[in-house]
């Protein structure tokens, strides 16, 4: 079994590295080396992993750089090599505790070669995707998204932001879909890489933390405190839902915005399938006004809020439609 395994794992490594090719016509200069020890100019390029160096990405305005913060929290030296082999000191401005990226300030403003351009649309299982790394040298590395979104509970809390891509490498570094778009971030950690496949953090929550970031010096989040499941025909046939639509609340968490507004999750369970579920609670079918089937779509709302902003919902809850205004604070750090 295990040599049919990696029988499978050469030849879609093969696969990927036939594509390799078609990335040598994307733009990458904005992806740089971040360098945590001072290291020897023609040291940087022996490709060896031992120097101290990780990849960041170069942001809108070319005064700042986004890198693994795990990667840089204990440096006393940080400087970044462009990939015309110019290098700047850089500090440490600040860390977002969510997307676990560190925000690092150029000693000056550089000019910026091309413009970063964002995906706008979610990658999709199947879609090839490139991790670029630069410690040293250039290297890019072809995959594909094997799930959207790969739910993660972190610190305790699911999150619905991460999609799962296989790779031949799992280093940090930033990842571009097949057209040079940026489309996500992947930070090596032990809770997010495995065995080629690795979760990256989405393109569209990096991209809400660099705004943020950029207006305000600082990056915050706003939270809601719920988990929900999509209501499918097997869930309204076995737990008699009054609706083929809306997110099924199954878990309200303690002193949360949605606690203190009075959402309620069920409290009786039943197995449907292979999955036990929690009974009874508030059905969401509109938040906003808008219409939620999938549990991303409700956790992409949240975090397009600020803290402090309020988020309408339209609930069915025992099968009478109601309308709870809820106030939303700052997303918990641990």
């Amino acid at each position: 079994m295990q040599s049919f395994r990696l029988s499978v794992v050469i030849f879609l490594i093969l696969s990927l590295l036939k594509t390799a090719g078609a990335a040598s016509e994307l733009d990458f200069s904005r992806v740089v080396t971040v360098l945590t020890k001072p290291v020897p100019a023609t040291a940087l390029y022996r490709n060896d992993k031992t120097l101290g160096a990780t990849t960041g990405l170069l942001l809108p305005g070319g005064r700042y750089v986004v890198a693994p913060y795990s990667e840089v929290k204990e440096a006393l030296f940080i400087e970044v090599v462009l990939p015309d082999g110019d290098s700047l000191s850089a500090r440490f401005k600040t860390y977002d505790q969510f997307t676990e990226l560190a925000f690092l300030e150029l000693e000056h403003q550089i000019r910026e070669k091309r413009k970063l351009t964002y995906t706008r649309r979610t990658p999709v299982p199947g879609e090839r995707v490139y991790l670029v790394t630069r410690r040293g040298e250039l290297e890019v590395y072809p995959g594909w998204v094997v799930r959207n979104p790969s739910p993660l509970r972190v610190h305790g809390y699911l999150r619905e932001d991460y999609f799962k891509v296989f790779s031949p490498a799992v280093y940090s570094g930033p990842v571009f879909n097949a057209r040079g778009e940026f489309c996500g971030f992947l930070v090596s950690l032990p809770s997010t890489v495995g065995k080629f496949e690795a979760l990256v953090e989405s393109g569209r929550t990096i991209r809400l933390a660099v705004e943020r970031f950029l207006q305000e010096g600082r990056v915050t989040w706003a939270w809601l405190g719920v988990e929900t499941v999509p209501i499918s025909a097997s869930l309204v046939r076995a737990l008699g839902i009054p609706s083929r639509r809306g997110l099924l609340v199954t878990k309200v968490y303690p002193r949360s915005p949605a606690a203190r507004a009075g959402l309620r999750a069920g409290r009786a369970t039943k197995s449907v399938g292979n999955r036990i579920y929690q009974i009874g609670g508030d059905l969401i079918l509109k938040v906003s006004g808008l219409p939620v089937e999938r549990p991303e779509e409700l956790f992409n709302l949240v975090l397009s809020k600020r803290p402090g902003e309020t988020l309408e919902l339209e609930i069915l809850r025992r099968g009478k439609r109601r309308y709870i205004a809820i106030k939303l604070s700052r997303r918990p750090e641990r």
